[in-house]
């Protein structure tokens, strides 16, 4: 047998095609990789294989072709022959892929006395009914008593039998996944861009938006999320906040346009000498800066870093400065390398350490330039001699940006090649592991901004899990690009058309970019042309007693699907304090709001689900006394008569008359308007001790 004759593409006659044909469920057929030596569309992963125009072969074959294909040869001889001597063990250690492997000793045994049905997978043996023993037992232990099952029936029509149960839980499994697919398009097209959560206080909002901003990101529906436990999902959702697909916001009335998209604020930085200034640079704002986020997608790829955080540093490094030296960074990009620009021409191969460094300088003529750039010995030594192999360089933006991460392969040297290169000279050769357009907010890896300084070592001030999650996520924009949630939470606290401003428009769905009628706008302070990508969501809530919906902004209502929480008394079913429904006394509480002022006025189940742990009376009273009764006043603005109806006249508020003449004998209280005796309503406290009180809100 020729390599020729063992594969190759898209000839159905060759040998390891016909073996696989013979694969129980008839479906896809098996990836060319799993063959171990292979004639490819594409070549191979050069980490597991290696590549020999037209073939591609497993390393564990050895490096040469010729000798791979001899190895692989006498392993499936090997097969054949253990299989005609009926030996199971040594099938079973020889290292060709398992189900072809099997499938070959399966066809080459003697069929006068069979010994080998090749159902010999952990999913395949589970849809014939056998996962009880496999993989528990070793496939030579398995195998016979698979067999030994057949009882009278006959080899062929057993093994049939087998096989019609394996293709069929195949099917059902391949129906099941198209229908998932298909649940996790519709769940996806019904998945507005912008929507709020309202509802009256208490009803839960802010909790189920970590269900919701779940439900956008994974795909999945909110039902199925209902389902799971709730520390995994705030765990998950925590998760992804610290990637920054999620960002948490509260609006109040002093967020501003500059909080949210963009603005100017003056900050403290010390320059490359140390000596601090104020700076005035222009910041993205929590929505834009999940907008560049949302956008970014990665120039470079590679997943190949010897980066280990135990033996290796991370630097910050400015490849010029940021908008005026674009073309250094170019130069860059294109040549694998990081220029230093301090030290001028001078060539530092020789020093070793700082003072050296010094004294090159110095012997060389540049004692005065060193007096003005004190700092500039330390740069010089930080890039040729602390820098070393393995270490990672953050390349900055700005001081709020971040655009690549490189890793050092290189020793120093002194850039030769002076042509139409740029005036930075000092050299080290690097890989570039990620490049990114638009940059990443320093967020993404730090919790404050960069330095203006051109190079230093980061120690603490990384974060090393985040450095790693960037690291190994893949920055792709396809039509499963990654979605990211803005959670702004008591959205219509804040002045909408303030904090929105000109962006009020480009949120709409048909506004956002890819959409047919896409928008973009100039910024007013960076002058950026900006538009809202369509994996950006918007997820806000609403409590509806503090304003109501017809109150609310117009412009905010058109571009956002409202989602009632109305409160859900049935959630507090079979919660009972000394034999007090409580789930009826929310029911009844909330009729009579209703009644007396409005839905979006009722009293919400949040503040009663402590009592599923602790269903107690001090606990219920703590309730009424610290969240029912001041919400009452609140809402009835100190009408205490209605909030004794709401009560039933339970008892837990006592009327007082207050007669005009005691209260003020020597003012003639008619004549200032006072004409009837007043009202005064205090707390009982002693009801609250008693179970009968809460009872008689229900009934009489």
């Amino acid at each position: 047998m020729s390599i020729e004759d063992y594969h190759q593409a898209k000839n159905i006659e060759c040998f390891i095609t016909q073996i696989d044909s013979f694969d129980p469920t008839q479906g896809d057929p098996t990836f060319a990789c799993y063959f171990d030596i292979w004639e490819p569309i594409g070549l191979g992963d050069n980490d597991k294989y290696h590549n020999q125009k037209p073939y591609s072969w497993n390393k564990r074959l050895g490096d040469d072709l010729e000798q791979a294909f001899l190895k692989l040869k006498k392993e499936i001889l090997d097969i054949v022959d253990a299989s005609q001597r009926r030996d199971l063990k040594a099938i079973d250690k020889i290292q060709f892929t398992k189900g072809l492997k099997w499938m070959i000793a399966f066809l080459y045994q003697d069929f006068n006395d069979p010994f080998i049905i090749p159902i010999v997978s952990k999913v395949n043996t589970k849809r014939i009914g056998y996962d009880h023993l496999y993989p528990k037992l070793p496939l030579p232990e398995f195998l016979p008593l698979l067999l030994a099952d057949k009882g009278e029936q006959e080899f062929f029509p057993y093994v049939e039998k087998l096989f019609a149960m394996v293709k069929k839980g195949y099917l059902d499994n391949k129906q099941k996944k198209q229908q998932t697919e298909e649940l996790v398009d519709e769940v996806m097209t019904q998945q507005p861009l912008n929507r709020i959560l309202f509802g009256a206080a208490g009803t839960g909002k802010t909790f189920h938006t970590i269900n919701h901003a779940l439900s956008i990101i994974e795909n999945k529906t909110l039902e199925i999320l209902e389902d799971e436990d709730r520390t995994a999902l705030k765990k998950r959702f925590d998760e992804y906040k610290a990637q920054g697909q999620i960002k948490f916001v509260t609006f109040h009335q002093s967020f501003s346009y500059e909080d949210f998209v963009e603005g100017i604020r003056a900050e403290s930085l010390e320059d490359s000498e140390g000596a601090k200034h104020i700076e005035y640079p222009i910041i993205a704002g929590v929505f834009k800066s999940l907008c560049d986020a949302a956008m970014t997608k990665s120039i470079i790829e590679n997943h190949d870093s010897q980066f280990d955080e135990k033996k290796n540093q991370v630097w910050k490094m400015s490849l010029g400065r940021a908008g005026a030296d674009e073309e250094i960074y170019q130069y860059c990009l294109q040549n694998d390398c990081v220029l230093l620009g301090w030290g001028d021409d001078l060539d530092f191969s020789i020093a070793h350490n700082k003072k050296q460094i010094e004294k090159l300088m110095d012997d060389s003529g540049y004692s005065e330039y060193r007096k003005k750039y004190p700092s500039a010995s330390r740069f010089v030594n930080d890039f040729k001699n602390k820098m070393q192999k393995g270490d990672l360089v953050i390349v900055s933006e700005g001081n709020h940006k971040f655009r690549a991460i490189a890793e050092i392969v290189g020793d120093y040297s002194l850039l030769s090649d002076r042509e139409n290169t740029p005036d930075y000279v000092q050299k080290r050769e690097i890989k570039w592991l990620k490049t990114f357009q638009p940059s990443l907010a320093v967020e993404q890896l730090f919790d404050k901004v960069l330095s203006q300084q051109t190079i230093y070592n980061l120690a603490n001030a990384i974060n090393i899990q985040k450095l790693k999650n960037i690291l190994n996520t893949t920055y792709e924009v396809t039509a499963e690009h990654k979605k990211y949630v803005l959670v702004i939470d008591e959205i219509n606290r804040g002045n909408i058309s303030r904090i929105f401003g000109e962006l009020i428009t480009l949120i709409e769905d048909s506004k956002r970019q890819g959409a047919e009628e896409e928008l973009s706008l100039t910024l007013p302070y960076s002058k950026e042309e900006f538009s809202v990508p369509d994996n950006v969501y918007l997820v806000g809530t609403m409590n509806s007693s503090d304003r109501s919906l017809t109150g609310l902004d117009i412009a905010l209502r058109r571009r956002f699907t409202f989602i009632e929480m109305p409160p859900k008394p049935e959630l507090l079913n079979d919660v009972n304090v000394e034999d007090v429904d409580i789930q009826q006394l929310l029911t009844v509480i909330n009729q009579r709001i209703e009644v007396l002022l409005d839905r979006d006025h009722c009293i919400g189940h949040a503040n009663f689900m402590s009592l599923k742990d602790q269903p107690t009376l001090k606990n219920l009273a703590d309730i009424f006394k610290q969240k029912i009764i001041p919400q009452l006043q609140e809402y009835f603005f100190d009408d205490w008569s209605k909030i004794n109806m709401i009560l039933n006249a339970n008892g837990m508020l006592k009327a007082k008359s207050v007669e005009r003449m005691t209260l003020f004998p020597n003012v003639d209280t008619e004549t200032d308007g006072f004409y009837e005796d007043q009202k005064t309503w205090e707390l009982v406290d002693s009801t609250f001790d008693s179970i009968e009180s809460f009872a008689k809100i229900i009934k009489h």
